[in-house]
């Protein structure tokens, strides 16, 4: 009896991610779709004993990107600072060199001047990232 008890446990068990919420959008730099790479949105309000999870998704050939968070289609509500990433090798016979095709500042979720909150019944488009050359 304990050991069928034991066995529903872990199919039992809460989700440890909670309830997600769609994030989708189009990837911009300087008014041109982007046409590769990721994006991550970082928990940027990680107060309150709630668990900060991280979403991201690939940038599409069309420029769109869909969140995902650990597996999980969309991202929990909340601010985010958002990374942008595409590279491109510099020489193909040098394996490590690799040059960002966007602003350094767009890299890094401490320098990254964009930022996003998740809500609940966001309409088509609120989540397009739009970047610019000069970081800002």
């Amino acid at each position: 009896m304990l050991v069928c008890g034991l066995l529903c446990l872990p199919a039992c068990s809460p989700d440890p991610i909670g309830k997600t919420y769609p994030v989708k959008g189009k990837v911009y730099l300087d008014g041109k779709l982007l046409k590769a790479g990721s994006v991550g949105f970082f928990p940027a309000d990680q107060g309150g004993g709630v668990p900060a999870f991280e979403a991201a998704g690939k940038i599409k050939e069309d420029g769109a990107y869909e969140l995902s968070t650990r597996g999980k289609p969309g991202a929990l509500l909340g601010n985010y600072k958002v990374t942008v990433i595409l590279q491109t090798k510099v020489e193909p016979n040098r394996a490590g060199d690799v040059v960002s095709l966007v602003p350094k500042e767009y890299t890094n979720k401490e320098t990254t001047p964009l930022k996003v909150e998740v809500i609940e019944n966001l309409d088509d488009g609120k989540y397009d990232l739009q970047m610019n050359s000069n970081g800002k």
